[in-house]
């Protein structure tokens, strides 16, 4: 339930299990009309379908760069709305988050924590040391998907999934994922009985699924 004492409403934009796709955008109108934030998990979504967070009004947006992104374990990125970050005061300070004068100052000197000056921008929450040789194999990754062109992707991955949903329908197979295009991304799900022995059979003839809430989940990307 969402009212006047919430402070923050935290989704998914695709669930993992279904592959349900919310409608973002409602949902950020009914939480900003009661002054909440939105915050977005989106690693089932990002690299799969278009994301647009300023259409969608998202004020905050996680998502790892493994996935449908195609990046190595260990990357991701955190995604704050404009206005928002020179407001916000970061949980965990490092040497990355205060600011570089500061910093400095403090190397000489002796830090005082209990006067910190973050940086301005992202970079105030830019906490511990990243994995630089990891994120450049992110953005080699992020330069496919865009050479490639997000709207090829999606129209792939959604004729994809609407493709292996009607084809379970025609064989009367029980089907959890929506059929609608706007409420579905890049995973299908589906129940039978012994999910287990089905994942196995298709493992041995080169197919990967997953098992998944009683059932077999299907995640095919572009390629």
């Amino acid at each position: 339930m969402i009212d006047d004492n919430t402070l923050a409403v935290s989704i998914s934009y695709v669930t993992f299990i279904n592959g349900f796709r919310h409608d973002v955008r409602a949902i950020a109108d009914i939480a900003h009309s009661h002054g909440a934030f939105l915050i977005i998990d989106g690693i089932q979504a990002l690299g799969a379908i278009k994301v647009d967070v300023k259409l969608d009004d998202i004020d905050f947006l996680s998502c790892g760069g493994a996935k449908w992104l195609l990046g190595p374990f260990g990357t991701g990125f955190l995604y704050v709305k404009g206005e928002l970050v020179d407001e916000l005061e970061p949980p965990l300070p490092g040497w990355a988050t205060m600011d570089p004068l500061m910093y400095e100052k403090g190397l000489r000197e002796g830090f005082d924590f209990s006067n910190l000056k973050w940086a301005k921008g992202a970079r105030r929450f830019d906490s511990g040391t990243l994995s630089f040789a990891s994120f450049i194999g992110l953005r080699e990754a992020l330069k496919l998907l865009n050479r490639i062109g997000m709207d090829n992707v999606e129209k792939r991955v959604l004729s994809l999934t609407g493709k292996i949903i009607e084809e379970l329908i025609d064989l009367d197979v029980e089907v959890t994922t929506p059929r609608e295009e706007r409420h579905r991304a890049g995973i299908v799900h589906f129940l039978i009985k012994n999910p287990t022995i089905m994942t196995k059979t298709l493992l041995e003839n080169k197919i990967i699924v997953a098992v998944r809430n009683r059932g077999v989940r299907v995640s095919p990307h572009f390629y």
